[in-house]
């Protein structure tokens, strides 16, 4: 996923309005910056991979993966990366599909609130999985895949260097999935438009997750962490945002914690 999303992202949602019929439930707080200062730091940190060399592509044999994710290095087709790629674009552009419900518009100031919450899902969600790919340094399935010949894995790996654990796409997915569904639900309330919402947004989510199997790219495990992870942020994002939130985010130079509060 081209690194030029995110700069889209937070160029396109300052620019769409959208609508809501009930008092606005989210703010800033000053502790959040936390967010995007983690997604940042990961970047600067861990922005070079470590290439594969021919010979290490040539010498890759499938009896090394593990029984549950080696029928992944069975796949290659560049078409379903292609629509799998297409899919997770359109899924991180569709919090703007909420200007199209209710018909009062919101301020311009909750539609900063809004813009900067999306911008800390998808930046935090888009750098946690370039830290993992570079620390676990797991290569791509098709790699591995004995149908088709080391000079089209080659090629293929040419043409986007980056590791395979976990997903960008299925995390980039499930997590603008959540965080519509979410802020949907916690704008208009519950009701049979929020249940599609969350119906459609994650049925779509779930098929870019297998297409980025059976294209090749990545493996089942692969796949089910990126949904995790992002749907994991896609829900606590607005909820540390949220008006009177019981759930509290405590950083500080020896720890990290989140912290749920029952009422």
């Amino acid at each position: 996923m081209n690194r030029s999303l995110v700069t889209i992202l937070l160029i396109g949602q300052f620019l769409f309005s959208f609508s809501q019929s009930t008092e606005f439930p989210y703010d800033l707080k000053k502790r959040n910056i936390i967010l995007p200062a983690i997604g940042v730091t990961s970047e600067l940190l861990f922005r070079n991979n470590e290439e594969l060399s021919k010979n290490d592509i040539a010498s890759f044999n499938n009896s090394t993966i593990n029984s549950f994710d080696r029928s992944a290095t069975s796949f290659f087709n560049p078409k379903l990366d292609k629509i799998s790629n297409g899919l997770t674009v359109a899924l991180v552009l569709s919090p703007i599909a909420i200007n199209f419900y209710g018909n009062k518009k919101i301020e311009k100031s909750h539609l900063f609130i809004y813009s900067v919450m999306y911008t800390e899902a998808i930046l935090v969600s888009f750098s946690i999985s370039d830290f993992s790919k570079r620390i676990s340094k797991r290569s791509r399935p098709y790699l591995y895949n004995d149908d088709i010949s080391n000079l089209e894995k080659w090629d293929e790996y040419e043409k986007d260097k980056s590791y395979s654990f976990f997903s960008k796409q299925s995390a980039l997915a499930f997590c603008s999935a959540t965080f519509l569904s979410k802020t949907f639900t916690d704008i208009y309330g519950k009701s049979k438009s929020s249940q599609l919402v969350w119906i459609g947004t994650h049925t779509l989510a779930a098929s870019v997750a297998l297409l980025r199997v059976y294209s090749g790219q990545h493996y089942p495990t692969d796949v089910i962490a990126g949904a995790f992870v992002g749907s994991f942020i896609g829900y606590i994002v607005p909820s540390l945002h949220k008006k009177n939130s019981n759930v509290s985010l405590s950083v500080s130079t020896n720890h990290f914690s989140l912290v749920y509060l029952v009422n």
